[in-house]
């Protein structure tokens, strides 16, 4: 629930700021599923997600964004709550630089966070992410969540530039 405070906080503060509507993007999505990097985050069940995003002209964004998560029958976790910041830019060579922090329930013990930059252009798109540290509470000593123990990479065609 604190999230979803801070959320409507969000929105009522950019709502006050109207020099900032310009700049200022929202979005929302009802999905039969949510996936995100191929694993159902709603045991292949409907998700209603939204985020806002600020953009100044410098390149520098930040935004938030929620949805809907469930990941067995019964589970206490109702969702997922992403705040980001980055650094974006480029014309037929693109860039984007950021940070994005993951926040579920206080019940799921695994907020997350990442670095992440993408680079595209000319028909290519790819992005990194990388581990920067977590919550997660596991019951081995041996592993280690920590700056760089993860990582997620992917390659997507890109627009063609003309």
């Amino acid at each position: 629930m604190k999230s979803l405070k801070q959320l409507c906080v969000a929105i009522g503060l950019t709502a006050l700021s109207g020099t900032a509507w310009a700049q200022v993007t929202a979005n929302t999505t009802v999905t039969n599923n949510y996936i995100w990097r191929g694993l159902t985050q709603t045991t292949n069940d409907a998700a209603v997600q939204g985020g806002i995003d600020y953009a100044h002209s410098t390149g520098l964004y930040i935004g938030t964004w929620v949805s809907n998560v469930k990941y067995a029958a019964g589970d206490a976790f109702s969702y997922e709550h992403d705040v980001y910041f980055g650094f974006a830019g480029g014309d037929k060579l693109t860039y984007d630089l950021g940070w994005i922090y993951y926040n579920y329930d206080d019940e799921a013990r695994f907020d997350f966070h990442e670095l992440y930059a993408a680079i595209g252009g000319w028909g290519f798109d790819l992005k990194g992410y990388v581990l920067t540290g977590t919550e997660a509470d596991e019951p081995s000593p041996d592993r280690d969540y920590g700056f760089g123990a993860g990582y997620y990479v992917s390659d997507e065609p890109g627009k063609p530039t003309t």
